[in-house]
């Protein structure tokens, strides 16, 4: 993949968290740290693999940028928001 910044090669690979998922929070969610914490609001934009979950990315050595995949829904496959 070309990165859309400054059109260098991207190298593919995951990030990952030892937790069940990787939610998404638009600004204009006021959701506060502890409900963060214990996993709650925000939208799963992870896939689950087990006790832990993993997102597919891309990055860009060049200009630092990381570019990831979101699932569409029908990937998430009973994962609740």
């Amino acid at each position: 993949m070309k990165c859309p910044y400054c059109n260098k090669d991207m190298v593919i690979g995951t990030l990952e968290s030892p937790r069940d998922s990787i939610r998404w929070f638009s600004p204009e969610e006021k959701v506060n740290k502890v409900v963060k914490l214990l996993g709650f609001g925000g939208e799963v934009i992870s896939i689950e693999s087990g006790i832990r979950c993993i997102i597919l990315c891309y990055r860009c050595y060049e200009c630092g940028k990381i570019i990831i995949e979101v699932p569409v829904k029908e990937e998430y496959q009973g994962i609740e928001k």
